[in-house]
């Protein structure tokens, strides 16, 4: 499991997200959470319900908040869910 490899310390832990591979930083286990998926016409992701999403207003709401016709931006990208 990811968070018995992280414990070990003896690997850095690279993620494939929608803005390319990060590097872990930091593990901080919220338990299972509820998950979303939020697709634009060019763009696609899973995330829990409490993750932050930017609006290209540059306003941050939570992802269970988002609205059908916010504008989403990400680092590489921007679309209409």
């Amino acid at each position: 499991e990811l968070r018995e490899i992280y414990h070990t310390k003896l690997y850095d832990i690279d993620i494939d997200t929608p803005d390319g591979y990060q590097t872990l930083g930091k593990w901080f286990d919220k338990g299972v959470l509820p998950m979303l998926k939020i697709s634009t016409e060019n763009y696609c992701t899973i995330c829990a319900e409490n993750h932050m999403i930017q609006l290209s207003d540059l306003t941050w709401v939570l992802a269970s908040e988002l609205n059908v016709n916010d504008e989403v931006i990400t680092k590489t990208t921007r679309g209409t869910l």
